[in-house]
């Protein structure tokens, strides 16, 4: 499935080992913004967290981490 530009910014820092916080900041939501749209980015590309989010884009997934 694939992710809407906010989501591949928001997978795009979270590669680059940023907070909720920071992320928040950096695509303008609040950090609950943040939550719904990882839990939504989860389940579009099947991981469970942020590691797996991380080995997704690294194994040549959807999105590139920068």
């Amino acid at each position: 499935m694939k992710l809407s530009p906010l989501e591949a910014r928001i997978v795009s820092c979270v590669c680059k080992g940023e907070r909720n916080a920071r992320i928040a900041e950096q695509v303008g939501l609040d950090e609950d913004g943040v939550k719904r749209s990882l839990k939504e980015i989860y389940t579009k590309l099947g991981v469970s967290d942020r590691l797996e989010l991380a080995l997704y884009c690294l194994r040549g997934g959807a999105v590139e981490c920068e």
